[in-house]
């Protein structure tokens, strides 16, 4: 799995059901945040269990072998945890972009925006052309939030995505690769508040980092 979330007070996991998950051609998708669907069946799965503590957040429409966790580690501060709620929700919108390989969902345009969406969409793209999609659990941790200023931040954390997998739309397999270091990445997100909320403006990755590995 290549790609590169938690509300206040808990380790959140996404869990809803999205049913009819196709891809017939194109680089993206209606415009309306859902997938065209195609009339061909796959074969049977067996389910991704629910990893411990999974809830559901509304309006993040993941598919029900989809799952993202994030670690609480909110402040007690008011202001770093308003960009720690908004930085949560940027993460799910990522796994949500992948998930659906759509960047056109209203909860990915809110929350990733500028340069990050621009990468977001090209890497959709390359899913879209290799027909696959991303399952799994996605797992985030170690969040280091630095404040730049009233409006600008950067949150530098952990993904694993020893639990993740890509799964082809055009046989219905999943395609499961061994475990090993590069399922650990760092990430760094560079945050902008605009209108209220905090948005992910730009992302740096770093795959195979030793001191993200659990």
């Amino acid at each position: 799995m290549r790609i590169k979330a938690c509300l206040p007070g808990l380790a959140l996991a996404l869990s809803l059901t999205l049913t009819g998950c196709g891809i017939v051609g194109g680089d993206e998708d209606g415009g309306d945040g859902t997938q065209k669907t195609s009339s061909s069946s796959s074969p049977s799965r067996k389910p991704v269990p629910t990893p411990p503590g999974a809830a559901k957040e509304p309006g993040f429409d993941l598919p029900d072998d989809v799952y993202v966790v994030i670690a609480n580690e909110l402040t007690g501060n008011k202001e770093k945890d308003a960009v720690l709620r908004d930085h949560s929700r940027a993460t799910m919108a990522r796994v949500l972009a992948y998930a659906k390989a759509t960047t056109k969902h209203s909860k990915i345009t809110e929350y990733r925006q500028d340069d990050a969406l621009e990468t977001l969409r090209e890497d959709v793209r390359t899913y879209r052309r290799e027909v696959l999609v991303a399952r799994g659990v996605y797992r985030y941790y170690k969040r280091e939030l630095t404040m730049k200023g009233p409006a600008d931040a950067t949150v530098r954390f952990c993904e694993s995505r020893r639990e993740a997998f890509d799964k082809s739309l055009a046989t219905g397999k999943s395609l499961r690769t061994r475990p090993s270091l590069k399922d650990f990445t760092r990430i760094e997100d560079v945050l902008h508040k605009r209108d209220g909320t905090w948005r992910v403006i730009s992302t740096r990755t770093e795959e195979g980092v030793k001191d993200c590995r659990r």
